[in-house]
């Protein structure tokens, strides 16, 4: 769902927010900082493999959830979100598309064993074998 992005002379949080369909505010809160300088390395979102919904009043994780036929558990994780935090209007949710599966790391897990438990090659999953997992890392993959 993110990637790695090398900024760049005359990036700002605005202008990479429209690049990669986001709000700055969500940029800013992926970070944990609102100032970069060129050369810096940020986490972006990876386009397509997600959409932001923006909380309508009214709203909980729960209505969401199910309003897109979504694991509750599942969003919590991928918004940074504990369960019982408000959650408020024109906040900025991230969802999964329907054509991407989410597979969230647990101890011990390997690439091999998640490959196998996902039905997905390794290098479909990582081209690099050196990949450390720890409990509670999100693995996106398509479906068939």
């Amino acid at each position: 769902m993110y990637q790695v992005y090398k900024v760049l002379d005359g990036d700002t949080f605005d202008s990479l927010a429209l690049n990669f369909n986001v709000s700055s505010d969500e940029l800013v809160r992926i970070n944990g900082f609102s100032d970069f300088n060129v050369g810096d390395l940020i986490v972006v979102p990876n386009n397509g493999m997600y959409f932001s919904y923006t909380v309508m009043p009214g709203d909980t994780m729960y209505s969401i959830a199910n309003k897109f036929g979504q694991d509750l558990n599942d969003l919590y994780l991928i918004n940074g979100i504990k369960e019982g935090d408000y959650i408020y209007p024109n906040q900025e949710i991230m969802i999964p598309n329907s054509s991407v599966s989410l597979y969230f790391t647990r101890e011990g897990d390997t690439v091999s064993s998640v490959s196998d438990s996902i039905g997905v090659s390794v290098s479909d999953i990582i081209d690099n074998n050196d990949l450390v997992l720890m409990p509670e890392q999100i693995i996106v993959y398509r479906k068939g």
